[in-house]
């Protein structure tokens, strides 16, 4: 992939006003549960690398951080249907669960593959840049290592973990294992059969390799999205992370 061939959006966020957390600007779609619903509320949101996801607000998307100071997501957390941002002011809520938070800070800058994500979803990622590095107690937050593995490298062997907010349990971490990766090879999406809902965009795939765990993939699109637009039967689409850091 060459470096100048992708077009990067990069934005101030001013900080004005605090709004008030759990209000949704998600798409609205329906849950996309594949056989039996293997989600669980989580019991170690404060263990790694479950303790690297946290909550958007006020967008109610899921994010990650991949450094103490920068959060990974879905660029349609960030921006409406005609391209501007959906809010004047952004908050990350580290390790949010059950209205505890173990740091947060405002967004100062945002960094996306496209506005457009309706037309352009495989650009549907954003990075946030937080005003300060994030914190456990006394010590730098944990953050999770990015994978530049392609999907068309992949393999339905491969461990997937999943995890973040679902509208349906809106202050809640919901984790859940097990999830299946399918290969794809036009390079372009990661299907995969994780129990998703709106709340879960921008959300990691998590793979675990004998060097831990890293983000292969953003969650960015539910079953029904994926079948109204790429005729896709039974997946939900992730945009793979070397789109963002390989350009």
């Amino acid at each position: 992939m060459e470096k100048n061939a992708k077009r990067i959006i990069v934005l101030c966020v001013s900080t004005l006003s605090l709004l008030a957390c759990g209000k949704t600007s998600e798409p609205s779609q329906t849950q996309a549960i594949f056989g039996e619903d293997d989600q669980v509320a989580a019991a170690f949101e404060k263990v790694y690398p479950w303790s690297t996801i946290g909550f958007l607000d006020p967008s109610g998307c899921t994010g990650t951080l991949v450094a103490p100071d920068l959060v990974l997501t879905a660029a349609h957390c960030v921006f409406d249907n005609d391209g501007n941002l959906e809010a004047d002011e952004f908050t990350f809520y580290l390790g949010f669960h059950a209205g505890q938070y173990v740091d947060k800070a405002k967004v100062t800058r945002v960094r996306a593959g496209s506005r457009d994500t309706i037309n352009e979803a495989i650009e549907d990622w954003a990075t946030l840049k937080l005003e300060r590095e994030l914190q456990v107690g006394n010590q730098p937050a944990p953050y999770l290592p990015v994978s530049s593995i392609a999907p068309d490298r992949v393999t339905r062997e491969l461990p997937i973990a999943f995890a973040g907010y679902p509208q349906s349990e809106r202050y809640l971490m919901i984790q859940q294992g097990g999830c299946t990766v399918y290969p794809d090879p036009n390079r372009s999406f990661f299907a995969h059969d994780c129990d998703s809902e709106p709340g879960h965009s921008g959300a990691p795939l998590l793979a675990r390799t004998r060097n831990g765990y890293s983000i292969i993939g953003i969650h960015v699109l539910g079953i029904n999205g994926s079948r109204d637009r790429f005729s896709l039967p039974d997946a939900n689409l992730a945009v793979p992370t070397y789109e963002v850091f390989e350009q």
